[in-house]
């Protein structure tokens, strides 16, 4: 029943006059929950301080959102095709007759690009098997020549 209510209150945000989509949100939780998206929160706020937080959990969030930052800067860098906001992909057939399949056959081959994307395989890896201060190390080294290209484009050197 709980999943059903759920669906309900999901399928039931509308967006909200002012374009806001938090006031959307709170509409919906006031209709369907009876409560507001500012007490949702204290209430999800009071639930997370009442947490014990294990550091190595805290370590691998940490982790993990500076990884994916890593990258997203990365693909809008050096691979922007990859890099996408949203989607539009029909289906195979439909791809592979309108000649669409770069998403699906291409990615860059140069030294640089198969250099960072073999760190960040690495890192992805690393964080998942709790080796944190390597996956950190590794992920140092990616920003680093991320850091290195940038200033070569930024000053044509």
């Amino acid at each position: 029943m709980a999943g059903a209510a759920f669906s309900d209150f999901y399928r039931d945000i509308h967006p909200h006059p002012s374009d806001s989509q938090s006031k959307a949100l709170d509409q919906a939780l006031q209709d369907h929950f009876d409560i507001s998206l500012q007490q949702l929160e204290g209430l999800f706020t009071t639930e997370l301080n009442r947490r014990h937080i294990n550091p190595d959990m805290r370590a691998d969030l940490i982790l993990s959102v500076n990884y994916y930052e890593a990258v997203r800067r990365y693909q809008l860098m050096l691979d922007p095709s990859a890099y996408f906001l949203t989607a539009w992909l029909p289906e195979g057939d439909q791809m592979r007759e309108r000649g669409i399949v770069a998403d699906y056959l291409r990615r860059p081959v140069n030294p640089q690009n198969l250099e960072i994307v073999a760190l960040l395989v690495e890192i992805d890896q690393q964080i998942r098997a709790g080796n944190y201060l390597q996956a950190e190390k590794a992920l140092h080294i990616v920003n680093q020549k991320l850091d290195l290209i940038q200033n070569e484009v930024l000053t044509g050197n």
